[in-house]
């Protein structure tokens, strides 16, 4: 845990030096003295200027000169501006720099606090990343730090980086003297985009590790991911599959799409984790990576966005993921090779049944409880989604699904038919789901596609039934008339003299609209 400010800071500056920032340009302030303590008491190299211009500048150059990016501390208000000049310089030259700035708290802000302005932001589109760290409470630690400084450690290769933190009055007399904590040099597998040596790592860790665990989380879906379909029959460890990877149609044995019903009860600590692509509906598979060794855990994507909902994420890819499951496939026939000349060599030396086994054994009970739920519960929806999962098995058919309870009613129901499952999870708005598949549509004029959706997302779209007697498209509207997945939240119990008010309830009918 984070103790105090003057503790936070001191993380923060020894995070950025253990992904490899060894240079650190100061504009000594009163608000950025935690920071500038931070650096003085560090092995660091680091100069001092009172101009922030200067200083700025002088740290572009080091980028410049080294391909590195150096960390500019400066203190709160028009220091913080001055740095501009530099900012833009390094835009444009696509030099590494990362402007490391103190704040105000929010409550000092628009309230004429001096040498207090509004700093988020500042350097709008001259940054690649601007970050504005969260006041410090109970539920911060080292994690969250080396999260939010590995993203801004790789965002910098390319341009400016600014971090914000906000601090109150340093207070050197209360809060105890601190030391830098030592921390790994985590650069080392700090590899942002594929080389001949990143296969050999990940093809070892496989082989060497019996309890791989593999996420395949959102996927774009106009792109073929063959190769990693072969690369999971050939590992065959326990594979989790987002609604929106493309991959709930299978059906292997080493697929376990019910993983919302378990994942939180599973020991995965010594596991090594496969993540391929970004995010998940469900919020347990977050939960249970919380406990794992982030030295065993690798992400693949296909951009440098930040994705780490479970702050363990430091060893983030960007690559081409299907070429590169080629290329992983590729080196186990080496290694097969090898290990053909060893007597006792089995082809199941590549698979993990032991540890799939132990994900087996649950899943017919598992099976069996969520049948027994929905007939205690008499859910309409489950019902319906069933019922329609037993309809798309007989055609190959694509589905566009909506948020809100839609796609979470589809994630928990684990595996489903259709061979493309589209959806809006990028910011998971309730707009524009009908004019979205309509456009779907245009491209796949030959394929019968279905949008599931709620009442509330319908009533945001009603313009685009104007599309849809041009297309091929099913509609289902789930109508519960009113926001429903309200009542699986908080505020069911704080708002219950209010319910229709915050469930927007309505007695609208789409009968009309069908019509």
């Amino acid at each position: 845990m984070i103790k105090d400010e003057r503790d936070y800071a001191h993380q923060i500056v020894a995070s950025l030096v253990s992904f490899g920032h060894e240079a650190f340009f100061l504009a000594p302030g009163f608000r950025n003295s935690y920071l500038s303590e931070a650096v003085f008491t560090s092995k660091v190299n680091y100069q001092v200027h009172y101009d922030e211009r200067a200083v700025t500048f002088a740290a572009l150059g080091y980028g410049k000169a080294s391909g590195k990016a150096a960390i500019v501390v400066v203190t709160s208000g028009t220091a913080v501006a001055n740095c501009l000049p530099a900012v833009v310089e390094a835009k444009y030259s696509q030099t590494p720099l990362i402007i490391l700035s103190a704040d105000r708290p929010n409550h000092l802000l628009e309230q004429g606090e001096n040498q207090t302005i509004a700093q988020k932001e500042i350097f709008a589109s001259y940054t690649r990343w601007q970050y504005s760290f969260s006041e410090l409470h109970q539920e911060l630690n080292t994690d969250y730090i080396d999260s939010i400084v590995y993203h801004a450690h790789r965002q910098s290769s390319f341009g400016v980086v600014h971090l914000n933190i906000p601090f109150g009055r340093p207070d050197f007399f209360s809060q105890k003297k601190k030391t830098l904590p030592i921390k790994k040099n985590l650069q080392e597998n700090n590899l942002l985009f594929y080389n001949e040596n990143l296969k050999k790592i990940i093809a070892k860790k496989i082989i060497s590790c019996k309890e791989t665990i593999i996420l395949i989380g959102n996927l774009p879906c106009y792109k073929n991911f063959s190769f990693l379909y072969e690369l999971l029959k050939k590992i065959s460890a326990p594979t989790l599959c987002d609604v929106t990877s493309g991959f709930r149609h299978y059906q292997d044995d080493f697929f376990f799409h019910d993983y919302e019903l378990f994942l939180k009860d599973e020991d995965l600590k010594n596991s090594v984790v496969l993540h391929f692509g970004t995010s998940f509906v469900g919020k347990n598979i977050a939960t249970a990576m919380k406990n794992i060794n982030k030295e065993n855990y690798f992400h693949f994507q296909e951009n440098l966005d930040r994705y780490d909902p479970a702050w363990k994420i430091n060893q983030s890819f960007c690559l081409e993921i299907n070429s590169f499951c080629s290329k992983i496939l590729e080196e186990f026939k080496l290694k097969e090779l090898e290990l053909k000349k060893d007597e006792k060599y089995s082809p199941q030396n590549f698979y993990q049944k032991d540890f799939l086994n132990k994900f087996q054994k649950k899943k017919v009970q598992r099976k069996k409880q969520i049948e027994k739920n929905l007939q205690q519960k008499n859910c309409a929806e489950f019902s319906f989604f069933q019922s329609f999962k037993k309809h798309a098995l007989q055609k190959d058919l694509f589905l566009f699904i909506g948020n809100s309870m839609p796609i979470r009613y589809l994630d928990f129901l684990g595996d489903f038919p259709f061979t493309k499952i589209f959806s809006n999870r990028g910011a998971s708005g309730i707009d524009g789901n009908l004019a979205t598949v309509c456009g779907i549509q245009s491209h796949h004029q030959n394929k019968k596609i279905w949008l599931i959706l709620g009442d509330l997302a319908l009533l945001h779209d009603l313009n685009s039934l104007f599309l849809l007697e041009k297309n091929n498209i099913g509609v289902v509207v789930i109508n519960n008339h009113g926001g429903n997945i309200f009542n699986f939240l908080p505020m069911k119990k704080i708002f219950s003299n209010k319910k229709k008010d915050y469930l927007m309830s309505h007695s609208l009918s789409f009968k009309s609209c069908a019509e």
